[in-house]
């Protein structure tokens, strides 16, 4: 063989090993997609996982700000809210409102009233209303109502009614002990007659004389009964609750 043809030939192996060492087989090529594939299916749960934790998180960060909205819109109204968005805008009709209570929710991540409609996972809330209990629920994870990883929200008012009550009380009793020292007083009475042995009575006297405003909301605790009297003769010296007693 001549030596031009050798240096073809040496040049041809050449060629054949330096294009194997450069390529991938089909092996190789397979066993780099499973291996994708196994990454693949590791990294989806571990990323939904994040996802519904931060979901989680945001949720519940809301609920207490809703909890603490809610029981100010109370005190304000008098009344518990029907959605999520009366805390962030005024519904109409309410008296009392003073709000917002509420600003930039999860829901949608704009700022918008319609936040505090939607949990962390988009999903819209369920409110419900159970005498004094208020009741938010997110479905959760699952994004399911009524399962096992729902969020709930009970926020009792009673606390609230019983503020209400305690403030109202403290005026009255006020106004009446104010009447009555000026009435036993030696000087001339600024109150001319005693008051009523009956609260509804007693109450148009107060506010005649000044010891109290006319507003309807001193006739009644936070629970919209009316005040009683305490004791069962001679005049009114204090009232109370039947919700919080003497």
């Amino acid at each position: 063989m001549s030596m031009d043809q050798n240096k073809d030939t040496s040049r041809a192996k050449a060629g054949r090993r330096s294009g194997k060492e450069s390529g991938f087989s089909l092996v190789e090529l397979v066993v780099v997609m499973l291996i994708i594939t196994v990454m693949a299916g590791v990294v989806a749960p571990v990323a939904s996982k994040i996802r519904d934790r931060e979901a989680r998180k945001a949720t519940t960060t809301e609920m207490q700000n809703v909890d603490q909205a809610v029981r100010i819109y109370f005190l304000d109204t008098a009344a518990l809210p029907a959605t999520a968005s009366a805390l962030t805008a005024d519904p109409g009709g309410v008296a009392g409102w003073s709000g917002p209570y509420l600003s930039g929710g999860v829901g949608n991540g704009t700022g918008s009233s319609t936040d505090f409609d939607l949990d962390g996972w988009r999903v819209p809330y369920v409110i419900s209303v159970a005498g004094d209990v208020w009741t938010l629920t997110s479905a959760g994870p699952d994004r399911i109502q009524a399962t096992s990883d729902d969020l709930v929200l009970d926020v009792d008012i009673t606390r609230e009614r019983r503020e209400i009550t305690d403030e109202r009380l403290a005026v009255i009793n006020l106004a009446i002990r104010l009447y009555n020292d000026d009435w036993l007083s030696p000087d001339p009475p600024t109150a001319p007659e005693p008051l009523s042995d009956t609260w509804s009575t007693a109450f148009g006297q107060l506010v005649g004389r000044g010891y109290i405003a006319n507003s309807v909301t001193f006739l009644a605790d936070g629970w919209g009964d009316s005040f009683v009297r305490v004791g069962t003769s001679g005049p009114v010296v204090s009232v109370t609750s039947t919700h919080t007693g003497p």
